[in-house]
Order: C-alpha cells, then structure tokens, then sequence
C-alpha cells in the first residue's frame, strides 16, 4: 500500500459531511474496525483502528509518521524520534489522577528495564532504575537531589539528603543547615543525629553559627549560636554578642579569652582571658588579660575576689618583665627583670633531665672585656655590692668569708697526707701574663703542664673554655690541692726546724 492521507475524519454517524471522507491514493485495501473496504469508499463512521505499511500525514504539517526512519513528527516533518514544532513550544501530558500510578509521567525505558522517568502531580518526581526516587521539585518550588524534600512551609529551599539549603525568602536571610527542616515555625531533625546551622542574616548583615545536640528523628530543634560575626566585623566565638574584636568565651564554665582593640573597658585594648566567674562579656569582669599601653604588652591576673593586677610586661625596647605585684626595679629598663615580694626564692631554675642536665649559661657574644669592671654576675643588697664574678673570671667578695664544705660525715677514707717536699719543691713559680687580659698586672703562678710532671692528680684535663681547632683541651690545676700540700710541706719544714733546733741547743749544751 502507498502513503494514505487522512484529511479529516471524524466520529460522525450514517450521515456524513461531503469533506469527511479517506482517501486511499493506490488501490490497496485499509482496515477499518479490523474489516476491509474497498478502495473506493469515499465516507466511513467511526474509526477504532488503522494500520499502515507506508508513511502517514495528518494535514500534510500536523502530523507526520516517517515509517522508513520510525520518526514522528508532529507540526512539521521529524528529524529525531519524536519532534514537536510549533511557536508556542507547549507539550502537555494531561490525566485525572495528580497522584500514584496514574499521576502524569514522561518515561524513558531499556530492554533491560533500566527505566528513568519523570513523573508530575504536585510538582516533578524524577526517578531511576525504576522506582529510585533521585530528584524532586514540590510545587512550592522545593528541590531534593535524592530525597523527598522535607516541609519547608513557604520558604523556597534545597535539601540534599539530610542535608538543606534553605534561603529565607520574608527578610533575604539564607540558612545552610544539616539534618534540619523548618516546618509550622520549628525547626527539626530529619533523622535521629546532631544537627548545624550556618546563618547569613540579611537585616543585620550578621553571620551566625549554631549547634544543636543529637535526639530522635523529627523532633524539635533547640540551636545553640556557637559563634557569631557581626556587622562590624568583630567575632564571638561561644557568645551571641562580642564587644571585642575576637571574643572567646566557654558558656558552660566562663573560661575564655578576648582580643580587644581600644575600649571603654579601663582604655586598654588586647588579649584577655578569664576563668571561673561565669563571665558572658568583656565589658564586665576580666580575670586575666593583656592589654596593650604606651607600645608595652601587659599581662594581668584577676584572683577570684581580688583586682586586675599586672603580672608581667614586655617592654616597648623587648625586654621583658614579671612581678607578682606590677612593681619593678624599672619598668622601663634596658634589661630583662624578675622581681617577687614573697618571702622565697626570687627566682628558681630546675633541669630534669637524667643524663645530662646543664645550669645557666652566661655569654658574652659580641665583646670579650676580661676585666674587673664587667660582671657576669652582680650581688648585693640594701648595704651594697657583696658579691661578683668579674668578666676576668674572678670572684670579688669580702676577705676571708669564703667557706668550703668539710664537715666529716660527708667524707670516706680519710687518711693522712704523705709527704709532700719533694712535690711542692718540684713546682715551678712563674710570673705571667694572659694573651687577652686588657690589664698590664703580672700574675703569679703555676703552668697546667709543669705541674702535671710533678703529680698529675693536681691537673685536670676535661677541658676549659673552648677547645681549639686541632689541639687538646684547656688544661686547668686544682689550686686548693697545691695549696694544701703547701701546707704540708711547711709542716714537714717546721718539724725539720724543731728537729735542728734540738741539735743545736745538744750543741750548745756540751760546748
């Protein structure tokens, strides 16, 4: 059979209009209602069924079936499978039912049922592989990638599984929360699990943040507001208002800390901290704080009950400073201090280390005075200087105050010296002077080297000072040693004294 053209055709009875007819334009049959008719009918009734070998137009332009390529074409000839030409552009797929299996749905199919549709009712369904439900869009204009969108009343909002963007259309605000959907003026969780909020506040220009605690699947939400930055930029970090720049605060506890620029606050402006007073803002109570004043960095420390007192200091010059009651030698000096009123040590330096523990390491780095003027370190009190180690290396105290520690309960093998003439003899006294000392004193004395040729135990040889490149240690002498066996020597020489002494009164005698 050729192509067959329907011009129009109608369910019209026994009596038709002259213009209502099919055509057949060969001489093969159709069937109509599954009978066959001639090719010369000219008028039919009701048409149930019509089946074509050839291609079949509708009003030349309104309908075309291209049964060579399977296209169809609806307003104008098909270039894909399905082509819908007008000026309007409108497509509508219309049934009774807004709802279930029969609510209005646009399918795509695989042979392999790997369905993906689109259904409508009350807005658009989107689902694959059959019933997996992957997008929706509520008539209110909602959107959920993956999940049904929860009751999010009039605000127009993106749920992303039990997640949700939510953008407040009544005052701008936008809210970026998770596991929470608004609904009858609440908040609450989608499922059974923590839930966060992000709020951008389109009145007050304020950034908010709020936690919420974990509880069962739809119940209400009570946010807590964790931080907050306001319009002017300051930021509360535990706290809703911030009269600071940065404003920390623990709202279980009171523990916090603040960073202030110039306030009202006793014109100081800085870090503060504080604890234990249950402090909910800066302009109140501030246990300890640093603030900043003239270039200087202060601390300060509040005792439960007591006053802001300044603790400590760092100089606008970098020198820093400590007190236990903000009172220095000077507060200003070209020094490093540490200064106490308690009745103890002033200062206490401990090294715990089990192997090699070092005390305190006094440098000159830029200058080498090796003199008397210069101290390493300077002891004294109300009466004055009592004490010092001289840049030189030498101990300036009071004459004959020096003691060494020689009680016998911390002594073992105590035995008398043997004889030490021959030792001391053997010693050479040499005047000298030292390659660096800026002083013209010659100094009296022994050499390390000598000394060892008479009794090495006298020298030690771990080292003094830095070791040159190359060379052995600075060799160094025990002096208290010689100075003993100087003793015993004289001893030995008073009694070799006595000795001649008693020769010569015998002599005497028998003369």
């Amino acid at each position: 059979m050729a192509d067959l053209k329907i011009s129009q055709l109608t369910d019209g009875g026994a009596s038709q209009a002259t213009d209502e007819y099919v055509v057949a334009r060969s001489g093969s049959n159709f069937r109509i209602d599954g009978a066959s008719v001639a090719a010369a009918a000219t008028s039919v009734g009701t048409l149930s069924s019509l089946t074509v070998s050839g291609d079949l137009t509708v009003d030349t332009s309104t309908l075309k079936v291209d049964s060579t390529n399977n296209l169809v074409g609806i307003g104008g000839n098909p270039g894909k499978r399905l082509d819908v030409i007008d000026t309007a552009s409108v497509v509508r797929i219309k049934s009774t039912s807004s709802t279930g299996a029969n609510a209005p749905r646009l399918q795509f199919f695989h042979e392999a049922n790997d369905e993906f549709h689109i259904a409508g009712g009350d807005g658009l369904q989107f689902y694959g592989s059959g019933t997996n439900l992957r997008m929706t869009l509520t008539g209110s204009g909602n959107l959920g990638l993956g999940v049904t969108p929860s009751a999010w009343a009039t605000y127009t909002a993106l749920q992303i599984k039990n997640g949700s963007i939510a953008n407040y259309s009544p005052t701008q605000d936008m809210r970026i929360s998770s596991n929470a959907y608004y609904t009858s003026g609440v908040w609450k969780r989608i499922a059974a699990a923590y839930a966060t909020q992000y709020l951008q506040d389109g009145s007050t220009g304020t950034h908010a943040w709020f936690n919420a605690g974990t509880s069962t699947a739809d119940s209400t939400i009570t946010f807590t507001q964790a931080m907050t930055l306001d319009a002017s930029g300051n930021l509360g970090v535990g706290t809703t208002v911030s009269s600071a720049r940065v404003n920390v605060l623990s709202q279980s506890n009171g523990q916090g800390i603040g960073i202030l620029n110039r306030s009202s606050d006793n014109n100081y402006g800085g870090l503060f901290f504080w604890t234990s007073d249950g402090v909910t803002n800066l302009s109140s109570v501030q246990n300890e704080r640093v603030g900043t004043n003239g270039g200087n960095l202060l601390f300060y420390t509040k005792p439960d009950g007591g006053s802001i007192t300044e603790r400590a200091r760092i100089t606008s010059g970098g020198y820093f400073k400590a007190s236990d009651a903000g009172t220095y030698v000077s507060s200003t000096g070209a020094y490093h201090e540490l200064r106490s009123s308690a009745a103890d040590n002033a200062v206490k330096i401990a090294s715990t280390h089990a192997s090699g523990p070092y005390g305190i390491d006094i440098s000159y780095t830029a200058a080498a005075p090796n003199g008397t003027v210069n101290q390493f370190l300077y002891c004294a009190d109300t009466g004055g200087q009592r004490a010092s180690i001289r840049s030189n290396g030498g101990l300036a105290n009071y004459q004959a105050n020096n003691v060494d520690l020689s009680d016998i309960r911390t002594k073992r093998e105590i035995a008398s010296a043997a004889s030490m003439w021959d030792k001391v003899a053997a010693l050479e006294i040499v005047e000298y002077k030292y390659i660096d000392q800026t002083h013209d004193d010659v100094n009296l004395g022994v050499i390390a080297q000598q000394v060892e040729t008479v009794e090495p135990v006298w020298v030690d040889a771990d080292g003094f000072g830095d070791t040159p490149e190359g060379e052995e240690p600075f060799k160094t002498v025990y002096n208290k040693d010689i100075y003993f066996a100087a003793i015993k020597a004289l001893q030995e020489a008073m009694a070799r004294i006595e000795a001649l002494e008693v020769e010569v009164a015998a002599l005497k005698a028998s003369a």
